[in-house]
């Protein structure tokens, strides 16, 4: 009983920070914790970690989604760098993952599920958007990665797929591993419906793949991508959303590269630092919008950009 009143403390804490900070799109957005925030048990990093330390967060079957936030003690779970590879959160301090096929076991996926704050009210339109990228030491990429409605809460023993239509669906193949890839569309509520469940829907014989090159040392014979910034609001909500995505908005491009990265920016950037898999800072660049790496070997590297709309960060693969 004393977890359970903790878990709805950290929630409705969280709820009024982000809508302090973020001009109350809390309340347009009914997915809470979106962005994976909330962790009620740093300590432990082993697989799973996502079903019992992100409330209200849970798997709809037996798989084990995973959970990284920057607050692990343990370094196969932290941020950037983990089990999986090197990826900053598309904002915050946290991400989760999921699988969308496992080749050498036919069927089996990971789910992540949470019930939003309130059902959605029938024949209105509601925005949808979720953030993935697929990890580095992911051996493939599949598409069908879907967003599911449903008025109850689902749970399917076993690990095989759960036989959905999502509403939802991203039929290309997303094999970029430097970059988050937006996923988003529209839809129309039937009524009532008051869960989301995130991952793929289709069959293997329906779920096209395919292997990435990389000199990145694979744990798994997985597609493993990571999930972050679930958004589901009213699109007559949207006061303030634009607006947030806008100010940061910039195009880096190309992505992997052999040597020369160049920023697109509508905000005029101050200063670039390159760190390297360490975390050790190894370029200072100021007032540029173009990132040479010619002098460094090929691999990962981290950009943070400061621009005078604040700061972000970047993965930069050279190839």
């Amino acid at each position: 009983m004393k977890i359970k009143i903790m878990k709805k403390i950290l929630l409705l804490l969280f709820s009024f920070l982000h809508c302090s900070q973020f001009f109350c799109l809390a309340q347009c957005n009914l997915v809470p914790n979106p962005s994976f925030e909330i962790v009620t048990d740093c300590s432990n990093g082993v697989n799973g970690i996502f079903l019992n330390h992100s409330p209200p967060w849970d798997s709809p079957t037996d798989g084990s989604p995973d959970l990284f936030n920057s607050c692990s003690i343990y370094s196969g779970t932290n941020i950037p760098s983990n089990f999986e590879g090197f990826q900053h959160p598309h904002s915050g301090s946290g991400y989760g993952e999921i699988s969308t096929i496992f080749p050498a076991y036919n069927g089996q996926r990971e789910y992540v599920q949470v019930e939003l704050d309130s059902s959605l009210i029938i024949n209105n339109t509601y925005c949808i958007s979720f953030f993935v990228n697929l990890s580095d030491s992911a051996e493939f990429g599949t598409n069908n990665i879907g967003i599911y409605f449903s008025t109850t809460h689902t749970y399917q023993g076993g690990f095989q797929y759960l036989n959905f239509v999502p509403q939802i669906n991203y039929s290309s193949i997303i094999s970029d591993t430097a970059n988050w890839v937006e996923i988003s569309g529209t839809y129309t509520a039937q009524g009532g419906e008051r869960y989301i469940i995130i991952g793929n829907f289709y069959p293997d014989a329906l779920t096209d793949i395919f292997t990435i090159p990389t000199n990145y040392t694979r744990t798994s014979h997985f597609s493993y991508y990571y999930i972050d910034d679930v958004d589901v609001h009213r699109c007559t909500c949207n006061v303030g959303v634009d607006e947030l995505k806008n100010d940061m908005s910039f195009h880096l491009s190309p992505n992997p590269s052999a040597a020369l990265f160049t920023i697109s920016s509508a905000a005029k950037i101050n200063q670039i630092k390159i760190s390297n898999m360490l975390g050790e800072e190894i370029k200072t660049i100021n007032n540029a919008t173009t990132i040479d790496l010619t002098e460094y070997t090929n691999g990962i590297y981290f950009a943070e950009i400061k621009t005078e709309k604040g700061i972000t960060n970047k993965k930069l693969i050279k190839q």
